[in-house]
């Protein structure tokens, strides 16, 4: 009912998901990514009214567990709690220490081998990417089927040359764009 209002991802709703796989989101919100994370925590939020076997977190400088304030019914409060709980928007990335602490904290309570992990980041690291390698493999240990959300993919002569989205590229399943309504549509016809 609540999809219903919001006409902007509406079309990738119309007809009713039938069966939905746990889903973990982790979403990027640093400034590289700003234009991109709300569009991202609006997904989030449609999906969990969907489905309640879904656990989002937000990252810059450090990584948060937004899920219960994306289960209310109404959007507005439930994206104003997230606002007013997360205190890093838009600013600076440490994609390994959040991963770190994904793996340490949360990985083998909440993944499981059929879950499905997206990951939305532009993959332009800010923090030490040394132990980058041995958190991202660490994490795809724990699902078998790791997503890659990246808005730099809309460009048409995307090469990876950071040496951050080569080493995450080693351990992702798939690398796919999220930069507007198709690339959204795309996604949800890949994970459902």
């Amino acid at each position: 009912k609540s999809v219903q209002k919001y006409g902007v991802i509406h079309f990738a709703f119309k007809e009713r998901i039938k069966k939905f796989k746990p889903l973990v989101i982790l979403i990027d919100i640093s400034g590289s990514m700003e234009n991109y994370s709300r569009m991202m925590l609006f997904l989030s939020y449609l999906l969990i009214q969907q489905n309640k076997d879904i656990e989002v977190f937000t990252f810059a400088t450090k990584l948060t567990r937004i899920t219960k304030f994306l289960r209310y019914k109404d959007i507005d409060l439930s994206l104003d709690k997230v606002g007013k709980f997360v205190n890093d928007w838009a600013a600076g990335t440490k994609i390994t220490s959040s991963i770190k602490d994904f793996n340490f904290n949360w990985s083998k309570r909440i993944l499981t081998q059929n879950q499905t992990l997206l990951l939305i980041t532009d993959g332009l690291e800010r923090d030490d990417s040394q132990n980058l390698d041995f958190e991202i493999n660490r994490l795809s240990l724990f699902t078998n089927n790791i997503i890659w959300l990246n808005p730099l993919l809309r460009y048409k002569k995307f090469e990876p040359k950071v040496n951050s989205i080569k080493t995450i590229l080693n351990h992702v399943d798939k690398h796919i764009p999220i930069h507007n309504i198709n690339s959204i549509k795309k996604l949800l016809e890949n994970i459902f």
